[in-house]
């Protein structure tokens, strides 16, 4: 019998501490390869982030890109643009475009306030398709008549596009201006929350 305590029992054998059960004696590690596979998992991990930080440049992870991949702020020729500026498509509501263009993309030197502010955007691309005719012709070895061959020409611009109204974000990015309209506060939720 167990001692529980109680004033009945007068037989119970009060336990002894620590308990000594045969079966707790001979504890060991049960999980060596669970240990080992998170000690490698974690080394793996470790020299990944270095590799990255002497290797990468990590800045790319805060600051923003323009269209041709230069850090704003950072890369020559943008050096003295600090900010990410986002382009609007060619319809607009007022004095806000009525979508942005995330693939159009310009660093500046300040956010623009007003559409009298013109900044440098990347047009839509033109995709033009000429068919090359059809010829046979010998690849690997094998004659094949292909049916048909074209050439894609893709031409884009830059244009100077009016500038919306628009801060400066987290002192790196151009965001629409809150408050003055509704499609400008749709446009800066867009850009603030994905």
């Amino acid at each position: 019998m167990v001692y529980s305590g109680g004033a009945d029992c007068h037989k119970c054998k009060k336990p002894t501490f620590p308990i000594t059960d045969d079966d707790q004696n001979e504890r060991s590690v049960t999980d060596k390869t669970c240990c080992l596979l998170l000690i490698v998992t974690v080394a793996i991990m470790g020299s990944t982030y270095a590799w990255s930080v002497f290797n990468g440049d990590t800045r790319r992870l805060t600051h923003g890109f323009d269209h041709q991949g230069r850090l704003c702020g950072i890369d020559k020729g943008v050096e003295s643009r600090p900010f990410l500026y986002y382009c609007g498509s060619n319809e607009w509501d007022g004095a806000f475009p009525k979508r942005l263009v995330f693939q159009s993309k310009s660093c500046v030197e300040a956010c623009p306030t007003n559409a009298t502010q013109f900044v440098p955007c990347l047009t839509h691309a033109f995709v033009n398709f000429t068919e090359l005719g059809r010829a046979p012709e010998t690849v690997g070895g094998t004659q094949v008549t292909f049916v048909s061959t074209l050439n894609m020409d893709v031409t884009q611009s830059i244009t100077l596009q009016k500038g919306y109204p628009s801060e400066a974000y987290r002192g790196k990015y151009c965001v629409p201006v809150h408050g003055n309209s509704t499609t400008g506060d749709n446009l800066r939720s867009e850009l603030q929350n994905g």
